[in-house]
């Protein structure tokens, strides 16, 4: 295993508690329950990216790793095969991983799409309106016996009151549960795609340590190769 990919390795290892604080969607939906349900939660957020960047920098790693082996596949002969066949094996593993990965990186790109649809029909129900409305009318001043005068007053005051009825408030609540519900199940496709990136990494380096000397030379050291260094 070459340093960098191992560093590339640890660090993916070191970082996954961090990024995934919530054992499950239960406690997931518990902590995303807890904030504005218009802001996705910065855990959330964070693990999203640090998902498609694992994703994808495995994807580009097998690339690299596939190109390597091509490169060094060499020319068709009776005999000895052996090699080859270890080489095709790698090729097809690889492969098979990405072919997984690009429908996981797929996947994980439709969040944004998913939750706002949920918060399209995440609208508030409409409220009721109740209006009060008082008036009150001053009296002539009287002084002995007679009107001194008359003074007139009107004081309207018109006050306001939002009705909602427990449906209403029941209704909301389920609504942004919904919304909730959507991070919950995206925070879990994203530990998901975390671990399944890590995993295709480490497997896909580990055979190559392990069969450097038939992929590097399927031949033999005294049957002839391409001539390429280690590029993974």
């Amino acid at each position: 295993m070459t340093e960098a990919a191992a560093k590339d390795i640890i660090r993916m290892e070191e970082s996954f508690p961090t990024l995934f604080p919530f054992k499950n969607l239960t406690e997931a939906t518990a902590g995303f329950s807890n904030g504005d349900v218009t802001v996705p939660h910065d855990i959330l957020s964070k693990a999203l990216t640090a998902s498609l960047e694992a994703v994808d920098q495995t994807i580009s790693s097998s690339l690299t790793m596939e190109r390597y082996i091509l490169l060094t596949i060499p020319k068709m002969e009776d005999g000895n095969n052996f090699g080859v066949t270890v080489q095709l094996a790698a090729l097809k593993h690889m492969k098979d991983d990405r072919e997984k990965l690009d429908k996981v990186l797929e996947d994980l790109t439709k969040y944004q799409e998913t939750r706002a649809n949920a918060m399209e029909k995440c609208k508030l129900p409409s409220t009721n309106k109740s209006k009060t409305t008082s008036q009150s009318t001053g009296n002539a001043k009287v002084k002995g016996g007679e009107k001194e005068g008359v003074t007139s007053s009107s004081d309207t005051k018109t006050e306001e009151k939002t009705v909602e009825s427990a449906n209403q408030l029941a209704e909301a609540a389920f609504r942004q549960q919904a919304v909730w519900s959507v991070d919950a199940l995206y925070y879990s496709k994203a530990k998901g795609a975390f671990m399944s990136a890590l995993t295709s990494f480490m497997t896909a380096v580990d055979f190559m340590e392990k069969n450097k000397e038939k992929i590097s030379a399927p031949k033999g050291e005294s049957g002839g190769r391409a001539g390429y260094s280690s590029m993974y």
